[in-house]
């Protein structure tokens, strides 16, 4: 019995990661845009959010969405595993 609740808990835990994933990728940077911003703020001070990155060609705001789908990607990503049953 004690392994079915594990599988059945493993599974679970598993779905609620891929929704956080989704959910993280498609609305999550309207929650976390102003802590990015304040992060920049703090390490750049002469910087806009509009402001281009010489480097990579892209506005800090881009910069921003991309990195909160990568998070979103992630929490998907390990829910998968998790479903699986991935361990290393």
């Amino acid at each position: 019995m004690a392994k079915v609740s594990f599988h059945i808990g493993r599974i679970l835990l598993g779905i609620l990661l891929i929704a956080m994933g989704y959910y993280t990728y498609s609305n999550g940077h309207q929650a976390y845009n102003k802590y990015l911003h304040a992060i920049r703020r703090l390490a750049f001070t002469e910087s806009q959010a509009s402001s281009i990155i010489p480097s990579l060609g892209i506005s800090y705001e881009h910069l921003n969405q991309h990195i909160v789908k990568g998070l979103g990607g992630v929490f998907a990503l390990s829910g998968a595993c998790t479903v699986v049953g991935m361990r290393k």
